[in-house]
């Protein structure tokens, strides 16, 4: 698999540029639903209030939520009808528009969200839609649904289009191209202006003013690992800031050398600050500086007869060795670049599924299909790839690795300049871009999103297409990655939707599910009890609708009922998940458990009159997997055969369930053993709470307060203070 990677931010948008684009232009914005039977009657001139909330109708607010479904295809009994329809609410619209630019937002019959565009001028743009004959097939399709219209006016281009990508993020329109993992990326932060700073991993808003950050990273587990690398490197602290300042002794990272224990004053100031420094540019990529400062500081202590200090260069400097994969590799003239491939596989009027390879195949690594797990590559035909963009990140001329992001299905309908102009304009939205941007398909409004980046990040972007050289070898490599990615995918797939065919066909279901629901709760003794849902269609899991439910209500008084609880808790939660108004039904439940959960679930069905396909799965008698028995209303318990590929399919979608559900008891049970004790003292709520932890940092810290020092926590009063006290004596 390929190996995640870092990412420098040396330069990264101001605080106030972190707050949403959209509320950042909507000092300037007049935002208007345009009805074909209203007259123009708003002076454009005059900006008017255009909070989100108050201009979305009930139907768009549900499409905020998640990405709705593409709508259904006009019937073919009158398709002319439906387009002619759409066509002139659009002919009727324009009349009122102004030559501005702005964001626009279709919308269908009952006020569902279709589509969020942008433009240069409102006006010339909404009237391209009216010209029919002209559109793709897609177009033609969202056009024939248009009942009515939004409008955003923003002062320039550059504004409409960030504040286009910035509503496509949260409302999710089924006709616009959708990242399906737009989540931020992680990053490390160190603190600023403090003796000893700590390193941490980071996820959300900066603090530029308190904190560096070095990254972003794609994963967790790169961000693990590279803490890891520097803890036993370079031995700086990550505790927090309130365990810092209460610890008498030091902590077991100490014992294992990855610690150098500044909070007991193991280590001098200036020694810690200097490698701090050295931590820096190990990130950025300067090896052999950091080597060789580490080979002169060793020698410096030695000399001096420093000889602990000396022996703790020395181990650092072996570990460093180590490190060999963290070298520069030759990245040529790129020293901070991304370079983009996309891969669609369809396009409109038969478009080249790839740009053609602009270097020779010598120059290109070959395609590993190691990864597939088969010997030979399986390659399914073209038209059924997903569609995906891979990226490859270049750091300090290093390359560190890439990542792909998948498309939604929209894409394959749209010009391959549209696709990547959308998928820069939502990548870069909350991600500082290096200096060089590489693609394979130039957007169609470069011009206009080099000024955008410009602006919103304050240094000038290049974006290019290479053609030659060692830029177009770079983009190679991209693009063989985004189809072995694509191809990997679709594997996955394949067998995501095989499987639920198969179980269709098993369990004489009417048609093959699209969306299947995995129940599943953990508690221990009736604590922390929490019901958990995940997803499954035939794309694979879909974590994004994955849900909890807290149903600490239901423990279960008498010891003796031990599926008590569990009945109750399955009870609660179909309840919760089912009660008006009902959303994104699903196909197929699957509940972990036997005739009693079924039981449950058959009461909550009868009471909001559902009729929904379910399966129970229940372990053998030794809870064996393998050994599973399949509980379905009016059916006789029965078994399928120990080997049988779909019971393993099960297998996984119930495992996956039961994975959710134990990792949300278990960091509820957490939470529970650090805050329990403080809960249970009277006059400390939550406020007083955290304000102890953070100036104690544990209840241990807490538990060893005197009574002065607690009556100085903010908010506590003296009695309260004295309560504290005396819980602990």
């Amino acid at each position: 698999m390929l190996s995640k990677y870092l990412r420098n931010t040396e330069e990264t948008p101001s605080d106030d540029n972190q707050e949403s684009f959209a509320q950042e232009s909507e000092k300037n914005l007049h935002l208007k639903r345009i009805l074909p039977e209203e007259t123009c009657s708003a002076d454009h001139n005059t900006p008017q209030p255009t909070s989100q909330s108050s201009s979305q109708s009930p139907k768009l607010k549900e499409a905020s939520q998640s990405a709705a479904p593409l709508p259904p295809k006009p019937q073919e009994s009158s398709p002319q009808t439906a387009l002619e329809r759409g066509r002139s609410v659009l002919l009727k619209t324009v009349k009122k528009l102004p030559h501005a630019p702005g964001v626009y937002r279709m919308l269908g019959k009952e006020g569902e969200l279709l589509y969020i565009g942008k433009a240069k001028d409102l006006k010339n743009r909404v009237t391209s839609y009216t010209q029919v004959n002209d559109l793709p097939y897609r177009t033609r399709r969202m056009v024939s649904l248009v009942e009515a219209l939004q409008i955003t006016l923003t002062s320039t281009e550059s504004e409409a289009l960030f504040l286009e990508a910035d509503l496509i993020r949260t409302l999710k329109p089924p006709f616009n191209v959708l990242l399906k993992d737009s989540s931020p990326f992680v990053s490390i932060s160190i603190q600023k202006n403090h003796p000893f700073p700590a390193i941490h991993r980071h996820r959300g808003p900066r603090d530029e003013k308190n904190e560096d950050y070095l990254g972003p990273f794609s994963s967790i587990k790169s961000v693990d690992e590279a803490l890891l690398h520097i803890q036993k490197i370079f031995q700086l602290r990550t505790c927090a800031e309130t365990m810092f300042v209460t610890r008498k002794r030091p902590c077991l990272l100490y014992d294992m050398k990855r610690c150098s224990a500044p909070c007991v004053h193991k280590i001098a100031q200036e020694e810690y600050q200097t490698a701090v420094a050295r931590a820096k540019e190990f990130l950025a990529g300067k090896m052999a500086f950091v080597r060789n400062a580490l080979k002169e500081d060793m020698v410096r202590a030695s000399d001096a007869l420093k000889f602990e200090k000396a022996a703790r260069l020395r181990d650092t400097l072996q570990h460093l060795e180590k490190m060999t994969h963290w070298e520069k590799a030759s990245t040529g003239n790129l020293e901070n670049a991304d370079v983009v491939a996309l891969f669609a596989p369809q396009g409109p009027q038969g478009a080249s599924p790839l740009p053609e390879a602009t270097t020779p195949s010598s120059e290109v690594p070959p395609l590993d299909f190691s990864i597939l797990g088969k010997r030979e590559p399986i390659s399914p035909v073209l038209s059924s790839l997903p569609p995906c963009v891979h990226v490859l990140f270049i750091r300090h001329n290093m390359y560190l690795g890439g990542d792909t992001f998948f498309l939604s299905k929209t894409a394959n309908e749209m010009a391959h300049e549209e696709i990547m102009a959308t998928f820069l304009q939502q990548f870069y939205f909350q991600r500082p871009p290096p200096k060089d941007i590489l693609v394979n398909v130039m957007p169609h409004n470069a011009e206009v999103l080099r000024q955008a980046l410009k602006e919103r990040y304050q240094k000038a972007v290049t974006l290019r297409h290479p053609q030659k050289g060692n830029g177009a070898a770079w983009m190679e490599r991209a693009r063989v990655n985004a189809l072995q990615q694509s191809q990997t995918e679709s594997l996955k797939n394949t067998d995501f939707a095989e499987q639920l065919a198969q179980l269709a066909q098993v369990f004489a279901l009417s048609k093959t599910p699209r969306r299947v629901e995995i129940y599943d709760n953990s508690h221990l003794q009736g604590t922390n009890a929490y019901g958990c849902m995940v997803v499954a269609t035939a794309e694979g899991f879909d974590k994004k609708a994955y849900r909890q439910f807290s149903v600490e209500s239901h423990k279960s008084e008498d010891k003796s009922q031990k599926g008590g609880s569990d009945f109750a808790m399955m009870e609660e939660m179909m309840r919760r998940r089912f009660r008006p108004p009902k959303e994104d039904l699903p196909d197929l439940l699957i509940i972990d458990g036997g005739a009693g959960q079924i039981s449950s679930v058959l009461k909550i069905f009868e009471e909001y009159d559902l009729s929904i396909p379910m399966i129970g799965v229940a372990k053998g008698p030794d809870r064996n997997a393998g050994r599973e028995r399949f509980f379905l209303p009016g059916w006789v318990p029965f078994s399928l055969p120990e080997h049988d590929p779909l019971l393993h399919f099960i297998q996984r979608l119930r495992d996956e369930a039961h994975r959710f559900a134990i990792g949300t008891h278990r960091k509820a049970r957490s939470r529970d053993l650090t805050q329990s004790q403080l809960s249970d003292i009277p006059g400390v709520g939550a406020v007083r709470k955290k304000e102890l932890l953070k100036k104690f940092g544990s209840v241990r810290g807490v538990k060893q307060a005197s009574l002065e020092e607690l009556k100085k926590v903010k908010g506590m009063t003296d009695a309260a203070a004295k309560k504290v006290y005396q819980y602990f004596q």
